[in-house]
């Protein structure tokens, strides 16, 4: 890549809004599940409470709202239960696709553009207790009448292109969104707590 081009990204790069950060002893954001999707970037690395439909499915477990005529799934989010521990810092607006080109082509001089990265570090989440996760998964599994409503409260995330993380060691890896091998959603959110929402009689 050449210099000049290496630079226009650069600068392309810290043009962008730098993520928000919100400190963990902060609240969550009561929030529903269509305005988290609708203004994602409002919401990306902080402590959010939503409700929704728990819709397990293979390989990953999402959060679902539907609509109120037709019953059709609207917007879904994946339920991740497990942090990336192994991930220091990261930037949510990589465009992977474009990215994954450079590097096969061998035009992207990382020594440059990685000091100029407008990194973010993720907020630090305890992971949701066991007891509650298997409460969730047994009352899925039973034979009942609609849905299963849950709330849900931790980390929402947001990668709006793609997914450059770096790890403890300084390694550099990339991905397109999140969910089974890192893959294909764009949002998710990192549990920390779970509950069944009982229904009024």
């Amino acid at each position: 890549m050449s210099s000049a081009l290496t630079l226009i990204l650069v600068a392309a790069i810290l043009q962008l809004n730098i993520n928000h950060v919100q400190m963990p002893e902060q609240s969550p954001i009561e929030v529903s599940l269509i305005e988290l999707v609708e203004n994602a970037d409002n919401y990306d690395n902080c402590r959010v409470r939503v409700r929704g439909e728990y819709f397990p499915t293979h390989p990953d477990t999402l959060l679902v709202a539907r609509d109120p005529k037709t019953q059709i799934i609207s917007e879904s989010i994946i339920l991740e239960y497990r942090d990336d521990d192994d991930v220091e810092k990261e930037y949510r607006k990589w465009k992977f696709s474009e990215m994954l080109s450079l590097i096969f082509q061998k035009k992207l001089d990382w020594e440059l553009m990685l000091p100029e990265i407008p990194w973010l570090v993720p907020l630090p989440i305890n992971a949701a207790p066991a007891e509650q996760r298997k409460a969730v998964f047994k009352a899925s599994n039973k034979k009942r009448r609609g849905p299963l409503e849950v709330l849900v409260i931790g980390r929402f995330d947001y990668a709006e292109k793609g997914r450059l993380k770096m790890n403890r060691e300084g390694k550099v890896l990339m991905s397109s969104g999140y969910g089974h091998s890192g893959y294909g959603w764009p949002y998710r959110i990192v549990v920390e707590n779970i509950v069944i929402v009982k229904k009024k009689k």
